[in-house]
């Protein structure tokens, strides 16, 4: 267990309430194929039964995260465990497509937003197991957040200390695969181009599973992020061809991926690019297959998972997809760099087949 919790394993799933990751006697929650983060075992569901009773404590927890003294971390600390319980306790289900809980979060986007960007890493992995079950609970409605918090979760993703950079990254994970945000695809692809190599490799990772998690256009209608096409392809074309071997690596992962939304535009930039790309990124092709197929499986557990209440009993991940989701959540892409095997065929860069970080 990591100092400030546990870092548990789940599937991103369907909105409502079963959504919330059920936890076993160790506290992790394990559903499917990609990570996300558990409450601490000693947080336990708070229940409320008026729209009334969750605005006061709404407006409890808001108050309490913007003390804003070091000496006032703890109080900040339990006010984040509280909206935790809260969530665990079905505060989603209250009121007409979850509005009660939607209208009281006004008041805390900003509160919570300052949490994220703390120095303390017990309170950003508070903050980001929060968000985590906000998103589960209130699935696409909660897109507009997702886009808010963006800027500094991928920031946290990128730093030193495992404890933050873990939960920051399977927190914005998270909130993609459940909230599907096609209006942060432009951020994404800003954040292609960004100075850092180790926050290139996480926007190159979160623009491929975005695109695997929105629902692929029906032929001759225009899909969500076709009104992005632009941006997303330049920013692509950068990346395919960036210094960082990684983040090419990622790259052509993502390319696969969006080209199930933008296949004309993803095969002009084929074109474009030179011959030894082009290569390695039809060679990579099967692999990228295979990731949409297990992702696929995944949600389908989870999908079981929720009619179920709890987590799927007759069917279980394929043994690929098994092996994968008991790896240890990934590091931080500058600490993954140094130890990354060589690809023969690109200059010491990953190679596209490896599914660790899924």
């Amino acid at each position: 267990p990591s100092p400030g919790g546990r870092l548990g394993r789940g599937l991103p799933s369907p909105r409502g309430q079963g959504a919330l990751a059920a936890r076993g006697p160790d506290g992790l929650a394990d559903s499917g194929d990609l990570d996300v983060l558990a409450p601490s075992a000693d947080v336990k569901p708070l229940r409320v039964h008026t729209e009334r009773d969750l605005n006061k404590e709404l407006e409890s927890v808001a108050l309490d995260l913007r003390a804003a003294t070091a000496a006032d971390w703890t109080t900040r600390q339990a006010a984040l465990r509280r909206l935790q319980a809260l969530l665990l306790g079905g505060a989603a289900s209250l009121g007409t497509d979850s509005a009660p809980l939607l209208n009281g979060l006004r008041t805390l986007r900003e509160p919570l937003n300052a949490q994220l960007a703390d120095l303390r890493s017990q309170i950003i992995r508070e903050a980001c197991c929060a968000l985590s079950l906000l998103a589960a609970a209130l699935g696409e409605a909660f897109d507009s957040y997702t886009d808010f918090f963006y800027g500094n979760l991928i920031r946290q993703s990128c730093i030193s200390i495992a404890v933050i950079s873990t939960s920051a990254h399977l927190c914005m994970r998270a909130l993609i695969a459940r909230t599907k945000p096609d209006r942060t695809a432009p951020k994404i692809a800003a954040s292609l181009t960004d100075r850092s190599a180790g926050v290139r490799a996480r926007a190159a990772e979160y623009l491929e599973l975005l695109a695997r998690v929105l629902q692929r256009p029906v032929d001759g209608e225009r899909g969500p992020l076709e009104r992005h096409a632009d941006v997303l392809v330049s920013a692509l074309r950068s990346a395919l061809r960036d210094a960082v071997a990684e983040v090419r690596a990622l790259a052509r992962a993502a390319f696969w991926a969006l080209n199930a939304h933008l296949p004309q535009h993803c095969r002009n930039l084929m074109d474009a690019l030179d011959p030894q790309t082009q290569r390695i990124l039809r060679e990579e092709e099967p692999a990228a297959n295979e990731r949409s197929a297990a992702l696929a499986e995944a949600a389908a557990l989870a999908a079981m998972a929720v009619a179920n209440g709890g987590a799927p009993q007759e069917a279980r991940p394929s043994s690929r997809a098994s092996s994968t989701s008991r790896r240890a959540p990934p590091p931080a892409p500058s600490q993954r760099a140094a130890r990354a095997p060589p690809h023969a065929s690109d200059g010491g860069g990953v190679g596209g087949g490896d599914l660790s970080h899924l």
